[in-house]
């Protein structure tokens, strides 16, 4: 059986999906008034990376390096199905890798590269389907590894350069900035909260695949 031993960030935002102006605008400041710049930026990271954890995906375009690891157990041919993580799969006669944080980005300035034991695996093996999401990598030839010489998938995930995120998402992580500008400690005294009936909950379970989160 084959399962995901680790994913790590190997790099950071450049861009976050929600821009600074946007969000004076939903706290109702003016573009020229910058004491609490930093402040907003800091939200904008935090809503971001909230949405990404509740929804298993990628909002801002980052690198990723996927290790996974084999225990030498297969079962047997002929029959589509998956693990239990999901990570592999058969199917048309072919193995594959389900790659996690999508949308996985591919193209030019972002390369796929898999290595085992730090040889990289020729791309004539294996095929990206990066319209699945999560994307599928599917091999023609099953490449060998083992806890000493795990697979290795370096790749970058998120939006395409200058594509748009889901208006839902952005508009969580914009209730998340005004939220947190306007509460700024761990304790409210004195005040009943009440959630927005079309508030974040609503919006993130519009834009998950199975509607649940």
């Amino acid at each position: 059986m084959i399962k995901l031993r680790s994913l790590k960030a190997i790099s950071e935002p450049e861009v976050e999906p929600v821009s600074l102006a946007a969000a004076k605008g939903q706290v109702g400041l003016l573009p020229e008034q910058s004491d609490d710049d930093a402040l907003l930026l800091r939200l904008i990271s935090t809503g971001r990376r909230f949405v990404e954890q509740r929804l298993g995906t990628t909002l801002a375009t980052r690198q990723f390096r996927a290790t996974f690891e084999h225990d030498l157990y297969r079962h047997g041919h002929g029959h589509d199905h998956c693990h239990h993580d999901h990570i592999y799969y058969q199917g048309s006669g072919r193995l594959g890798l389900r790659i996690p944080v999508p949308p996985l980005l591919v193209d030019g300035t972002h390369p796929l590269v898999i290595t085992v034991g730090g040889v990289v695996i020729s791309s004539a093996t294996y095929t990206v389907d990066s319209d699945s999401s999560p994307a599928v990598i599917r091999f023609s030839t099953w490449p060998t590894f083992d806890d000493d010489n795990p697979l290795v998938v370096t790749f970058w995930a998120g939006p395409a350069l200058a594509g748009r995120i889901e208006p839902a998402a952005e508009s969580v992580i914009l209730l998340y900035v005004a939220h947190g500008f306007k509460n700024r400690e761990g304790v409210v005294v004195g005040t009943i909260a009440s959630p927005l009936p079309m508030g974040i909950e609503t919006l993130l379970a519009s834009i998950s695949i199975t509607g649940a989160y």
